[in-house]
């Protein structure tokens, strides 16, 4: 399994776009075009990540809210904790993966807790979808508040 992410706080400048690709994938990051109208902690806040294994591919993205850490935690946590099981790992059935993906859910929520401080509130909303191309399945999820 491969895998690329792009982090917003690396990704700053209004107007410019970071991008980085695999094989059969790749991903996209930028601040945006115009300075944000609203009450923000970090400039860019989201994350992006892309991976390919032997049996399909996935995007994710995160975004931030008060902070650009649960973000990343976040997608850090799916990329290292279940990628590799889910591109290159056997066949499941749609029951199989409701589950798997649910458990991945909970295991980024523990990690975004386990890693703020007391003055911290991260939090984030995350969409992720992966194709099994060799298993012809696609799996979706999505959590948070944003659109």
């Amino acid at each position: 399994m491969k895998a690329v992410l792009l982090a917003g706080r690396e990704h700053a400048e209004v107007g410019a776009v970071g991008e980085q690709s695999l094989p059969r994938v790749a991903v996209a990051l930028s601040r945006g075009g115009a300075e944000k109208r609203y009450e923000h902690t970090d400039p860019n806040e989201d994350v992006a990540l892309a991976a390919e294994g032997s049996r399909g591919v996935l995007v994710a993205v995160a975004d931030g809210h008060w902070g650009h850490r649960a973000a990343e935690v976040a997608l850090v946590q799916l990329r290292d904790a279940h990628l590799e099981a889910w591109l290159d790992g056997a066949e499941r059935s749609s029951e199989s993966w409701y589950q798997e993906v649910l458990h991945a859910l909970v295991s980024v929520n523990d990690a975004i807790l386990a890693s703020h401080t007391a003055n911290e509130n991260p939090r984030t909303t995350l969409a992720l979808a992966f194709a099994r191309t060799a298993d012809d399945q696609l799996i979706t999820a999505s959590v948070g508040d944003s659109h």
